[in-house]
């Protein structure tokens, strides 16, 4: 766990040194506080979900751009040589990757809870499922985006194969509507988008958070083979 431990605030210290994190931060707050003032001013209702509905839509393009680098570039500059012949076995270097980028979106997440705030301040009372499956989908969205990174050298090409996979998941139900039951309703199940909507509206069930978890746990698995078939290559 050490060795976890010891990638990942290697990492961050690699996100929080770069002005980039801090520029993508910025930009981030500024989309989310315009999508904030835009659905108060809009619907008049003291209410989380739709913001966190756009955000979801937001996290597809920042989340991808993110997380592209983190693998694909210690490939194409070697560093992952180094790391593969030292004392680190393939599943802490994932689950290092994975900590760190998680903790920077725990951090553009825990910015946006000046929102729920406002709404308090306003009289409002804002519902805590949207938070909760905001993070749940950022997490799988980031396991999704590390895995596209393991595949290749290239980020840009990490980055859009993550967009490209969070798309199609997320377009699911559009193509089950063509075929009907019992395929539909598979579709239906397998959309992030699905999830991410029913606990938006307040429900929390033990269906969607097992499926954000099978998500992340799946990404990760394929992730770990990823970096194992390049280490023994």
């Amino acid at each position: 766990m050490s060795k976890v431990t010891a990638i990942a605030m290697r990492e961050l210290k690699t996100y929080f040194v770069s002005p980039l994190a801090y520029v993508v931060a910025a930009i981030y707050m500024l989309i989310t506080g315009f999508l904030f003032w835009v659905i108060m001013m809009s619907t008049k209702e003291a209410s989380l979900r739709p913001l966190y509905q756009n955000m979801a839509v937001v996290a597809l393009f920042f989340l991808p751009a993110i997380t592209m680098r983190l693998l694909a570039e210690e490939r194409k500059t070697g560093t992952i040589e180094l790391l593969m012949t030292s004392p680190i076995t393939d599943w802490a270097i994932v689950a290092g990757k994975y900590l760190s980028t998680v903790l920077y979106v725990v951090f553009l997440l825990a910015l946006t809870s000046a929102f729920p705030l406002a709404m308090v301040i306003i009289g409002g009372k804002p519902e805590w499922a949207p938070l909760l499956s905001g993070y749940l989908f950022f997490c799988a969205l980031t396991a999704i985006g590390l895995m596209a990174s393991s595949f290749t050298t290239n980020q840009i090409v990490a980055g859009t194969t993550a967009l490209a996979i969070a798309l199609v998941i997320w377009l699911l139900p559009a193509a089950g509507g063509a075929f009907g039951p019992p395929l539909s309703d598979a579709f239906q199940y397998v959309s992030i988008i699905s999830h991410l909507e029913n606990m938006s509206r307040g429900v929390i069930d033990s269906s969607d958070i097992i499926y954000y978890l099978s998500v992340i746990a799946v990404s990760l698995l394929i992730t770990v083979r990823s970096v194992n078939i390049y280490h023994w290559r």
